[in-house]
């Protein structure tokens, strides 16, 4: 496995290892809970395995021109390493309610799918653009794979910030039990 999806899942799973049910219901006011992160991931890690698929399939890349938007988007992403937030996520990954234990079980697997289609892709077609992302456009191999990295990351702290959140409301307050 290439070694950024490699590293991607031992974080995920070191992340969420010892996440219990009510930790993964837990969720901010408007946002997604801890279950619907992980699934948003997985999702996404499921989409870009057809979409390299179907490349290979055809036997060709899958790219259409870019926007400059698209290009500007993709270059802060993927050479900077800026991921912004409070993106609307497209709607093939957006959270449907699949059973979080399910995701937490496959994840890993669809990460190793997700680098098997991707090298081979690169392999057949080159460094060069391969499919388009909903968002960016057309993106090669190693932009894909920083892409979910960074991805991951983003989510990951979001994770990590909830459970925080979740353990400090979980926890009895100090002051009443001094007050016993």
């Amino acid at each position: 496995m290439e070694s950024n999806l490699f590293r991607l899942h031992e974080v995920i799973t070191d992340t969420v290892r010892d996440t219990t049910l009510e930790e993964l219901a837990c969720q901010a006011e408007g946002k997604w809970s801890i279950g619907q992160i992980l699934e948003h991931l997985y999702l996404s890690y499921t989409g870009t395995v057809k979409g390299f698929s179907k490349c290979l399939q055809m036997g060709m890349p899958i790219v259409s021109s870019s926007t400059v938007k698209q290009r500007v988007a993709a270059f802060l992403i993927t050479r900077i390493g800026y991921f912004p937030s409070g993106r609307k996520s497209p709607k093939q990954a957006q959270p449907r309610g699949v059973d979080p234990h399910i995701v937490m079980r496959e994840i890993g697997h669809e990460i190793e799918k997700m680098d098997a289609v991707i090298t081979e892709c690169e392999a057949q077609f080159g460094r060069g653009p391969v499919l388009d992302h909903p968002l960016l456009g057309p993106l090669s191999a190693a932009q894909w794979r920083k892409l979910h990295r960074l991805h991951a990351r983003h989510h990951l702290r979001q994770i990590a910030k909830l459970k925080e959140e979740y353990g400090a409301k979980a926890k009895p307050s100090t002051e009443a039990e001094g007050s016993k």
